[in-house]
Parts: C-alpha cells; sequence; structure tokens
C-alpha cells in the first residue's frame, strides 16, 4: 500500500513538470526548434518563422526539380515560382524578427540558421539562372531567323495571291473570250517559270532551318524568335504557299478537261451554221484542243484530239464543200434599174472606200481588221423606198446589191464571200433614188467559189 502511494506521488509530481513541457511542443514549435535547442521564441515570431521555413522547403524541392529540367520553358517557370518562394522567406524572416527584437529574441539562433539556407537557396537559384541564361542564349540561336524567313514567304504569297493564287484555285477559271484563257495561261508559264523555283527554294530553305513542317512547331519557333503579328500566324504563308502551288497544278488539269468539253460544244454547234462561222468555228476549236493540250500535257484526250483535229477539219469541209461548188454568182436577178451598169462602177468604188470594207484595216472601231477586198457587185434589183417624211414622200432610198470580197485568210479554202446588201442613200427631203451611198444594211451571207463567179 505504501508503495503504492508513493508511486502516485511520483507520477503527479511528473505531471506537473512533463505535460506542460509536452504541450508547449506544438508542430509550429516543432518547427521553430530545427536548427538549435534554444528557447522557443515568442508566438508573434514564431508565426512568420514558420511559414518562411515553409517556403524554404519549398524552394528547395523546386530547385530540385529545376536542375533536372531539360525544356527550357519548364525551367523558367520553375525558376519563377523558386524566385517567388525565396522573396517570401526573406520577407517573412525579416517580419518575425523585427517581432523577436521587439521581446528580446532579435539574437534567436533560429535566424542565422534560416538565413545560412536562405542564402544557400539563393546561391543554387543563382546557378540555375545560369544555366537557364546559357540555355535561352542556346534556344534563340537555334530559332535564329525563323521570324524573319517566315515574314519573306508571306510576303512572296502577297505578291503573287492577285496575279495567280487568287485565279488559280484548283478549278477551270470562268471565262468570255478565249483571250482570256490566253492570258491566264500565259500568267501560270510565267508563274511556273519565274517564280515557282524561288519559292520552292524558299520553302524548302525554310523547311531546313526551323526542321519541322508541323504548323504548330513552325508558330512556337517563330514566336521565340520575336514573331509578332497577331492576325496572322508564322506557318500560315507555309501552308498558303504550298496550297497555291498545289492548286496551280490542279487548275491545269481542270482547265483541260473544261477546254476539251467547250471544243466539243462548238464542234457540235458547226453543223447547219452559217458558212463563215463554220469557218471561224474550225479555228476555235483547233484554239481550244491546243490550249487544252498546254495546259495538261498529260492528258491523253486532248493529244488525241489535236492530233486528230486536222482530218476531221477536212472531212467536214469537203462535205461541206459539195454545196459551195452548186452556186452560182450573182444568180437570177429581176427588175434591175437601166443604169445597173453605172450603178455597179460607183458601189464598187464606195465598197473600196469604205473603213468597214475595202479599208478595214484602218478602222478604229473593227475587232476584226483584215480589209474585204472588192472582187465585184451586182446589182440585184429595182430601187425601194427605205424611209418617208411626215406627209408619205420619200427621203431615203436603197439599191440592192450582191458584194464579193476576198479574205486573205480564207484563200487557202478557195472562196470568195457574198454578201446581199441594201445600198442606201442619205436621209434628206427631195431624195432622189441615185447616188451618192450613205450606208449599207446586211441581209444574207455565203461563200462561192472563185470560178463560179461571174463578173
Amino acid at each position: 500500500m505504501g508503495n503504492k502511494k508513493s508511486n502516485l506521488w511520483i507520477l503527479a509530481i511528473l505531471g506537473l513538470f512533463i505535460l506542460p513541457a509536452a504541450l508547449a511542443m506544438t508542430p509550429v514549435t516543432q518547427m521553430a526548434r530545427r536548427f538549435t535547442a534554444a528557447p522557443p521564441l515568442h508566438p508573434d515570431a514564431r508565426r512568420d518563422m514558420r511559414t518562411a521555413l515553409l517556403a524554404l522547403d519549398q524552394a528547395g524541392k523546386l530547385l530540385n526539380d529545376a536542375a533536372t529540367a531539360t525544356a527550357v520553358g519548364d525551367k523558367e517557370a520553375l525558376l519563377k515560382r523558386i524566385r517567388f518562394q525565396l522573396d517570401k522567406a526573406a520577407g517573412d524572416l525579416k517580419t518575425s524578427k523585427a517581432e523577436a527584437v521587439k521581446r528580446g529574441q532579435g539574437d534567436h539562433p533560429d535566424y542565422a540558421a534560416a538565413q545560412t539556407r536562405l542564402a544557400e537557396l539563393e546561391k543554387r537559384y543563382g546557378e540555375e539562372l545560369t544555366k537557364l541564361d546559357a540555355a535561352q542564349k542556346g534556344a534563340r540561336a537555334a530559332v535564329s531567323g525563323i521570324a524573319e524567313a517566315a515574314l519573306a514567304l508571306k510576303a512572296e504569297y502577297d505578291r503573287l495571291y492577285k496575279p495567280i493564287f487568287s485565279r488559280a484555285t484548283g478549278t477551270a477559271i470562268y471565262h468570255h473570250e478565249l483571250a482570256e484563257v490566253t492570258a491566264f495561261l500565259a500568267a501560270v508559264e510565267a508563274f511556273e517559270k519565274d517564280d515557282l523555283p524561288k519559292i520552292q527554294g524558299l520553302l524548302e530553305a525554310f523547311a531546313k532551318r526551323v526542321g519541322t513542317t508541323v504548323a504548330d512547331e513552325i508558330d512556337r519557333k517563330a514566336e521565340a524568335d520575336g514573331w509578332k503579328d497577331t492576325n496572322y500566324r508564322a506557318s500560315w504563308a507555309v501552308e498558303k504557299l504550298r496550297e497555291g502551288i498545289a492548286n496551280v497544278a490542279r487548275t491545269r488539269v481542270a482547265m483541260a478537261v473544261d477546254l476539251l468539253a467547250r471544243a466539243e460544244l462548238h464542234r457540235k454547234s458547226i453543223e447547219g451554221s452559217a458558212d463563215f462561222y463554220r469557218v471561224e468555228q474550225y479555228q476555235t476549236v483547233l484554239a481550244y484542243l491546243r490550249h487544252a493540250a498546254k495546259f495538261d500535257a498529260k492528258n491523253e484526250q486532248a493529244r488525241s484530239e489535236l492530233a486528230g483535229y486536222e482530218a476531221w477539219r477536212e472531212a467536214d469541209w469537203k462535205a461541206f464543200g459539195r454545196k459551195i461548188d452548186a452556186r452560182r454568182f450573182p444568180g437570177p436577178v429581176k427588175g434591175v434599174p437601166g443604169n445597173a451598169a453605172a450603178l455597179k462602177k460607183t458601189a464598187i468604188a464606195w465598197f473600196a472606200a469604205s473603213l468597214d470594207w475595202g479599208r478595214r484595216d484602218q478602222s478604229t472601231t473593227a475587232r476584226d481588221k483584215e480589209p474585204r477586198q472588192v472582187v465585184t457587185v451586182a446589182v440585184a434589183g429595182p430601187w425601194s423606198v427605205q424611209a418617208r417624211d411626215r406627209a408619205g414622200r420619200p427621203t431615203m432610198h436603197g439599191l440592192p446589191v450582191k458584194l464579193v470580197v476576198s479574205l486573205a485568210s480564207e484563200k487557202h479554202l478557195d472562196v470568195y464571200r457574198v454578201y446581199e446588201l441594201t445600198l442606201r442613200t442619205p436621209e434628206r427631203a427631195g431624195q432622189q433614188a441615185a447616188p451618192p451611198f450613205d450606208s449599207v444594211t446586211v441581209g444574207n451571207s455565203y461563200y462561192v467559189r472563185p470560178k463560179a463567179v461571174s463578173r
């Protein structure tokens, strides 16, 4: 019994001294006591010491990560976080010490220990900064010139957009006249001769310099080199130039297909057409076939139809020529005036001097400037009244004639052209049915063989 009482007293005495000390060793106190065995800091100083030590721990962990980071961007991000933690630790230590000074604990050994650790971490931070600077310089050297090269490619695309890329979109161009096709083909050929080799060289050099053709990688490297255009990505011009070059090639193929279809339409339109139109269509069909073959030299249909064109034209002209062979000039005429011979002579002179006929090469309005050389004229009938005044009196008369002309471009066809016309006098009061002639109206027209013309 006595021993039990003694034990209880011992436990009571221990509780009086040990329990308060144990209660005083809270987690905050334990953290502040990491460096020394000195008396604990006052709670007001201990609070900021705790956050300072936490910041130092975090900075140490981040420095370990930074030391193993390989990507420049990752190292940059880590060092920013480390700087924040080191600054926080320094600030909190300063605040904590200020509180400690107020309470006579300014020389507490925990501050020296914390400052020593802060200095060690700052040194490691400086070493990592030096490594980052070297890595950044290497990264800048790796991308140097990429932004400038990308801008040069965009300038080339802008230069070529209107004359070629906006027109050669991978499909056949809309055109109203064959001259537009000729001009477009010339633009394509000029691009392929003068610009394409340069553009391909620039693209190849750019791909080699950048080391990739992936758009996101191009953009990333150009931005690292200072790309600042917010409207266009650096890779945009690369993509558009490649697309434009591919579209030019696709347009060539599409144009050949379109022109072959148009050649066939013109070929079919010849049947039942007027004589002169037939000959014009021969040339139109040939032009379409030639252009088709030029646009796509690999198009077998274009090559085949172009090779067979001459045989087709000769066969068609031979069949049509039988109709021409049956014609005679001037053919039947009735009611001609008694002075028909004099009128014929005057008409020949008038047509020969006309800017629409004999002097057509001097015309400022005619699109086809080939002169119509007058062969002969036949008076085909009597005078007629072409206009009257309000009282019904004639003010203009017309003389029906048949005009025969030759064209140098049709000499190989062994034909003359015949136009059925009405030569008209000036329109004025009291005008008689007699020259001078002032204008002409055109009626029917057709071919005739030179040997069938009676002068």
